[in-house]
């Protein structure tokens, strides 16, 4: 039984040694593939086993030795104090060491962790360290060349935003933090349309779209500072991707225009459409710049963007760069020729040339130059350029390298002297302008006026904006309709405009007649409306226009007076006429004096009114009621009904028609009250014949058709209603008043349909025309 259980634990310890060989196996692999330095050290830090030391030492020159004897006494004092702190904590302990084991300085990754024993005691330290030299080298090169592009960006004359794919700031640059008045944390983390008014966000939620898809573009925009003013600026933006096409977010350049914005507005304000804006540069700024943490690309999009290239001349080996922009600034590839001082100055415009190399030889002596000159393109185009450089000298003061930028400014160029331009034309306008160029507040209240203010007003331009309230010398008359065509204007939400003609009483008492024309400038929350426009002196037009209108009305006048006249002679002639007849056959004699005398009364009718027109203060228009009791009062004159007991009831309301209207409806009611003499009473009848005339609306005109015809129903409806009734004997139901061989009736029918009104006939107690009707000159 004994012997059983030791042939079990015998077995065990081979299995046990044989996995123990198996772990050391793959260890000494693990250990053998491993690009670490690992050791062990002992309690007293001497080197007991190390693997893949560092040169220039082998395993030999290490093993039995400490820290001091291989390293310098502050480096090994370093090393050994991390160590004696793993061995009386127990703790690992990770550090990044600058050490110099072969001379040459060296940076090591380590990690120490204590070294137990079977009973849990601390016996050594061991250790993983790796050296991470060539690393730090690359990290120290590119914190230089960040460094370098950190500072040309943050000494640019531009704003320059770099925003995340959602739009949320990343970094901006001084230039942009001082135009708009943030600190970069306050900017940091904040969204693009942060820093925009909240009418103009949506414009740069959809402008980081169209960054989404890849759309370049360049524009104006008007952004808010932190104390609330606006910073006018030509932002141009690029989208950013990585190799994978990827969107990364964007880089937008932001050049400064408020002023020349404030300038613009100035002169829009002064007079409204007098000046066309100035167009903004016509070259878009392209590139970008990816981020200070990316390589020279970043850079070179900045630089395309702006049109800003750098340089740099080795004076010492007469060796220059040139950045990608400089070579296209000249129209050139980089892979066309080799930089040099003497091929620059090949592109210089012949007349610039020695002005350049003046400057440049004066950098030698220690003065850095800030120039603009003209280039000739490689495709012969001129261009204007700023050019700036300065020397680097070494401490002997020798020059040894000179470097610089050069920036592309035609476009500003070009803009600025249009902007002159623009000036010196606004500037001879308002010389000769001879109207009063006026702004106002939300009130009306002029805030500002120039022009010939004391030629129209007699009032100085400071007098007359000292008089409170100003609109005193406006006559009080025209008042009310001022105010009305102001308040039509304020209550509009957008831009509106007014226009008027009034008139005000100088300072002299006398009376002028001006026109105004202004328009509304929307405000917004933080600014009210304001106005602004023009008043110019018409009085001499309103002079002529009223001596016109005088001289109209007489001629007019006269027309009718000699219409009226001539009708008369008509009438005359008629009545000469008749006379004629009196040898003919009795029946003959009386029926062709009675077609006479009809056709004399319609004479008249139209003969009244032009009387009419021509006594009263009106030239086209006329009472219509006042006419119809002078024309019943001559028809009952005229026609002389002998012995007959025939009045006249005249129920009418004032209504003014134009002649056009009037005339036809005269000779309408001329022919049924003749009708209604003639027939409606046998001899010796008593009777009355009635006249109403009404205004009357649509719906009240289409409720009292009661059979109307299917042209009456397809009208819109008519103003007014005309009855001409009597209480005679009545139309016989077999006359057909359309198709009726009666002279009169056929007038009746057609001057109706002449005025595009509608006409019934009601038969029963007497007979009742009834005549739906609008002035048709209306």
């Amino acid at each position: 039984m004994q012997s059983e259980k030791l042939q079990a634990q015998a077995e065990e310890l081979r299995e046990a040694n044989e996995a123990l060989r198996e772990s050391e196996a793959r260890l000494q692999v693990v250990i053998a593939n491993s690009p670490d330095i690992i050791f062990e050290q002992d309690r007293d830090l001497r080197y007991i086993w190390i693997y893949n030391p560092s040169p220039p030492y082998s395993a030999s020159d290490v093993i039995g030795k400490t820290d001091s004897d291989l390293l310098s006494p502050d480096q090994a004092q370093q090393l050994e104090s991390i160590k004696h702190r793993v061995l009386d904590t127990g703790r690992r302990e990770q550090a990044l060491l600058e050490l110099s084991p072969g001379g040459e300085p060296q940076w090591f990754e380590a990690i120490y962790e204590p070294r137990y024993d079977a009973a849990g005691q601390i016996t050594g330290v061991l250790s993983y360290t790796r050296d991470v030299t060539e690393r730090k080298k690359i990290e120290k090169e590119l914190k230089e060349s960040e460094k370098k592009y950190r500072n040309i960006i943050e000494t640019a004359g531009e704003g320059i935003w770099i925003g995340d794919p959602e739009a949320r700031t990343v970094y901006v640059n001084k230039r942009l933090t001082e135009m708009l008045g943030y600190t970069p944390d306050e900017m940091t983390g904040k969204f693009a349309w942060d820093f925009a008014s909240e009418e103009e966000k949506q414009v740069v939620k959809k402008n980081i779209e169209r960054r989404r898809q890849g759309i370049d573009e360049s524009y104006e925009f008007k952004f808010i500072r932190k104390d609330g003013s606006p910073l006018w600026a030509i932002v141009s933006s690029k989208s950013l991707f990585d190799d994978d096409g990827k969107f990364t977010g964007s880089i937008s350049m932001l050049t400064d225009i408020t002023r020349r914005k404030e300038a613009e507005d100035k002169l829009k304000e002064t007079l409204d459409s007098l000046e066309e804006k100035v167009r903004e540069r016509t070259a878009e700024l392209e590139g970008a710049y990816n981020s200070l943490k990316e390589s020279e690309k970043g850079l070179e999009d900045a630089q395309k963007m702006a049109h800003i290239g750098n340089w740099e001349w080795d004076i010492v080996n007469d060796k220059s760069c040139w950045s990608d922009e400089t070579y296209r600034i000249l129209g050139l590839s980089p892979k066309e020729l080799k930089p040099a001082y003497d091929v620059f100055l090949s592109y210089i415009h012949p007349d610039d040339r020695d002005y350049v190399d003046n400057a440049v030889k004066q950098a030698l002596n220690g003065k850095p130059f800030n120039i603009d000159f003209r280039i000739i393109s490689a495709d012969g185009t001129e261009r204007i350029v700023n050019e700036q450089g300065e020397v680097v000298f070494d401490e002997k003061n020798n020059p040894v390298r000179m470097r610089g930028m050069i920036q592309d400014i035609t476009e500003s160029k070009l803009a600025q002297q249009k902007i002159q331009e623009s000036e010196e034309r606004y500037r001879s306008f308002i010389e000769n302008f001879k109207g009063i160029a006026f702004q106002a507040d939300e009130n009306f209240i002029p805030v500002f006026m120039h022009g010939t203010v004391e030629e129209i007003t007699g009032y100085s331009e400071e007098d007359f904006m000292s008089r409170q309230p100003w609109k005193d010398i406006i006559h009080p008359e025209d008042l009310p309709r001022i105010y009305e065509e102001e308040e039509k204007v304020r209550n509009s939400p957008y831009r509106a405009y007014g226009e008027i003609d009034f008139r005000i009483i100088r300072r002299d008492g006398k009376i002028k007649w001006v026109h105004e024309i202004y328009q509304k400038i929307p405000g917004n929350n933080k600014t009210p409306d304001k106005y602004q426009g023009a008043i110019y002196d018409i009085t001499e037009r309103k002079e002529a226009e009223e001596t016109l209108a005088k001289l109209e009305k007489i001629r007019i006048k006269e027309i009718h007076h000699r219409i009226k006249n001539n009708l008369q002679v008509i009438s005359s002639l008629l009545d000469l006429q008749a006379e004629t007849f009196s040898n003919l056959d009795v029946c003959k004699t009386s029926e062709v004096i009675e077609a006479f005398m009809e056709s004399q009364n319609r004479v008249i009718s139209m003969a009244l009114i032009h009387e009419e027109l021509y006594k009263g203060d009106k030239i086209d228009t006329l009472d219509f009621a006042v006419y119809l009791r002078k024309l019943t009062a001559e028809l009952f004159s005229s026609y002389k009904p002998g012995n007959q007991d025939i009045s006249f009831k005249l129920d009418l309301e004032q209504v003014d028609l134009g002649m056009d209207t009037a005339i036809p409806l005269g000779i309408v009611v001329n022919e049924l009250v003749l009708n209604s003499f003639k027939h409606a009473f046998p001899a010796g009848r008593k009777g009355e014949i009635r006249i109403n005339l009404r205004r009357a609306d649509s719906s009240a005109v289409r409720s009292e058709i009661s059979d109307p015809d299917k042209k009456c129903v397809e009208k819109n409806g008519f103003h007014y209603i005309l009855t001409v009734s009597d209480n005679g004997k009545g139309i016989p139901e077999e006359t057909d008043i359309e198709n009726s061989n009666s002279l009169g009736l056929q007038l009746v029918n057609i001057l109706v349909e002449q005025i595009d009104g509608c006409i019934e006939v009601e038969r029963g107690q007497g007979t009742r025309f009834t005549i739906w009707f609008s002035d048709i000159e209306t």
